[in-house]
């Protein structure tokens, strides 16, 4: 999306689903994603399915009512988002729907880049059936809206606020004296008025630098292992034959290691072993290798499949 569209904090939303995930006991599978394509602040809800009423009545009453109507609203072809009954109600609020290309889920890079990183955060932290994902969700998203965000050049909640949140760390240890009485409505609001314009212009710099650092790093090539490199392996996630393993793969880890590199096989391919393993090296292609960042230390040990 071209920056120079963007009019403004949720004026152009972003909306994908993520799931099946295990059934929680809450009732919960999966997560309804919307993400402002402005500040990159995302909105994440739990639901027990993915209907067109379910996701109606979470747009409206969870997002519209919060931040008002957008006035574009993206999302992939699901039936769920271009059903008849959703396209009535795009019709009554006066909301723009687009739809991304078939088979193109690159045209929705923003989201598709948030699940992923959601699913990384889940993975840390739910139990070992994977059925209590939906509770870290509050937490999480507070995580991912006061961290940095390198396209924005700051935090999504400060994109959005204007301010930085307080946090249990700004009240043991900071300054608490109120800088606004209660009688000086009207200086704060000239106040908040100008200083949203100069984060609006701010953020609008931004964006534009990361749309052409994303360019350039596309332009890019793959890195180059060397032998005895140290790198992680993606391991695709196999599901055992147990009737009762209702894990998934988006909250399995993937990446395994570290690996050595052995030696480069054709042009995409490089050979691995594991030390704790000598005697075995396997054929990855470099699209599942990922350098091994700090500090080695063996042994270290690892099961190794089948197949990698």
């Amino acid at each position: 999306m071209p920056v120079y569209l963007l009019r403004g904090p949720f004026n152009f939303l972003v909306v994908d689903a993520l799931g099946p995930f295990p059934i929680t006991p809450r009732n919960k599978r999966y997560v309804l994603i919307f993400i402002d394509y402005f500040t990159r602040w995302p909105e994440a809800f739990a639901v027990p399915d993915l209907k067109t009423s379910t996701f109606t009545r979470v747009l409206v009453d969870e997002v519209l009512c919060r931040y008002g109507v957008p006035e574009r609203l993206l999302s992939d072809r699901g039936t769920n988002f271009v059903s008849e009954l959703a396209h009535s109600m795009y019709k009554v609020l006066g909301i723009d729907k687009l739809s991304s290309a078939a088979g193109h889920p690159q045209s929705q890079g923003l989201v598709e880049r948030f699940n992923s990183t959601l699913a990384t955060m889940l993975k840390m932290y739910v139990n070992s059936v994977q059925t209590n994902w939906d509770l870290y969700l509050p937490r999480l998203l507070w995580a991912y809206r006061t961290a940095y965000h390198e396209t924005l050049g700051d935090t999504p909640y400060f994109c959005l606020f204007g301010r930085d949140p307080i946090s249990p760390l700004h009240l043991t240890f900071l300054n608490q004296d109120p800088p606004w009485r209660s009688d000086d409505l009207p200086q704060w609001r000239r106040h908040q008025a100008s200083w949203f314009q100069t984060t609006r212009r701010l953020v609008e710099s931004q964006l534009i630098k990361g749309q052409n650092r994303d360019q350039r790093q596309s332009r890019k090539r793959a890195i180059d292992f060397q032998p005895a490199d140290s790198v992680w392996v993606y391991q695709y996630f196999r599901k055992s034959r147990h009737e009762d393993d209702l894990r998934i793969s988006k909250l399995a880890y993937h990446w395994h290691g570290p690996y050595r590199i052995l030696t480069k096989q054709g042009s995409n391919t490089y050979r691995v072993y594991l030390p704790a393993q000598p005697d075995r090296d396997f054929p990855v292609n470099v699209d599942r290798l990922k350098l091994f960042q700090g500090y080695w230390s063996r042994p270290y040990d690892d099961d190794i499949p089948d197949r990698l």
